[in-house]
């Protein structure tokens, strides 16, 4: 069985930084509670990683998914 190697190594890569970053284990205790429009600050931070993170998706496989 043969699988064609679809994205680059880089990838996979990018997607373990950015997941990383979307838990919010570097942020200190007094920052994370702040309330950012209405909700803790590391809810906000998580909502936009992912939100970049689903970015990130569409463009990979805008580029590379040929098929």
């Amino acid at each position: 069985m043969n699988l064609k190697k679809v994205f680059p190594n880089w990838v996979w890569t990018v997607y373990f930084i950015l997941f990383s970053f979307s838990i919010p284990w570097y942020i200190p205790k007094s920052i994370s509670m702040q309330l950012t429009w209405g909700l803790p600050f590391w809810i906000v931070l998580c909502i936009f990683v992912i939100v970049i993170i689903a970015l990130f998706t569409v463009w990979i496989i805008k580029r590379f998914w040929k098929d």
